[in-house]
């Protein structure tokens, strides 16, 4: 029978998924450090913060966790913790955005609210890039001086958002360009979801039932009427003309026919989108409602919800992952919730 193993370190889950069914059994265990640090006291067991809002890998394998009051990153047996005092260390959770990414090189990038570091290696400590010549004319302390950071791998660059621009740095020169700006219309909090198999740039919000799909150099390519709220989260599923819609309700748009399609399971904003082609023989779409205690594993296959895992019913010895932050899929298709 297969069999799915989830491992508690700290308040983020390790999910390992082996074979794969809808009645697949959980087996829960703890690491000896686990046991140990929690024995020592220590109430978040080697992480800097016990709220986790963001997982990356970098080049060398490290896992990278950006929390509440700093980073921490986990070489396989320990948790080196790099700390951020300052008041615009918080991380704010956002729609369409991330906390941290890893350029092509595997180097580590972090976004707080309003600013941006890399990961110096050298140094061993985060450095700031200066991002003070880009939109002067975005209000200080407002959504439109906030970072809006994209994962976008295998662009060769690092992208992310601020109010009108979109931007690329180059992670081998560490240049700065503009990408487009993006207009007036579309310039929601929620704004830049994603980029699909085309190039195009997908943007949508809270608000607007519309999506708009822009080309790189912000010529808007069409616009997209959506029959659901509170849009999301993106992803195109590979080798099909598919783009999967995270709203009040897990949807799928056709780019060929136009047509929508549905799946509701139980009320939530869907996000986290990823698969894990390794662990299971179907294609599985994994993601979260937001403020649940529960992931779910989409079949895009057989169009069905196939796994629904709830992360807070675990034994009492052990401590319980409850509303789902973020979910990440490493290099070895391991699922970090």
């Amino acid at each position: 029978m297969s069999r799915l193993f989830l491992q508690a370190i700290n308040n983020l889950i390790v999910l390992l998924l082996f074979g794969g069914s809808a009645s697949a059994q959980i087996d829960w265990s703890l690491s000896a450090n686990f046991v140990a640090a929690e024995a020592a006291g220590g109430p978040h067991l080697g992480l800097a913060h016990h709220i986790v809002r963001d997982i990356q890998e970098d080049g060398k394998g490290r896992m990278w966790f950006a929390t509440q009051k700093g980073v921490s990153c986990l070489d396989g047996n320990t948790f080196k913790n790099y700390l951020n005092t300052r008041a615009d260390s918080l991380l704010w959770k956002d729609w369409g955005s991330h906390f941290l990414t890893a350029d092509g090189t595997g180097r580590i990038w972090l976004a707080t609210t309003f600013k941006l570091f890399y990961f110096d290696e050298k140094k061993d400590r985060f450095v700031e890039y200066d991002l003070s010549g880009i939109e002067p004319q975005a209000k200080k302390d407002s959504w439109q001086s906030e970072i809006y950071l994209l994962d976008l791998p295998d662009e060769g660059a690092v992208w992310f958002r601020k109010n009108a621009g979109l931007y690329a740095i180059d992670d081998r020169t560490m240049t700065l360009r503009k990408k487009m700006t993006i207009p007036l219309s579309w310039r929601s909090v929620s704004g830049l979801l994603g980029k699909d198999n085309d190039g195009l740039f997908w943007t949508g919000g809270w608000g607007p039932k519309d999506l708009a799909l822009f080309q790189s150099d912000g010529t808007i390519q069409r616009k997209i009427n959506v029959p659901f709220d509170g849009i999301r989260d993106m992803f195109q599923q590979p080798g099909e003309n598919i783009v999967w819609i995270g709203t009040t309700t897990l949807a799928s748009y056709n780019k060929s026919t136009g047509q929508w399609e549905q799946w509701p399971s139980g009320p939530g904003y869907y996000e986290g989108f990823a698969m894990a082609s390794k662990l299971t023989p179907e294609p599985i779409l994994w993601m979260y409602p937001i403020g649940k205690a529960i992931v779910y594993g989409f079949n895009l296959k057989e169009k069905k919800f196939a796994y629904q895992i709830p992360t807070d019913k675990v034994p009492s010895n052990l401590f319980r992952c409850s509303n789902v932050e973020c979910l990440y899929v490493d290099f070895d298709s391991n699922i970090w919730i």
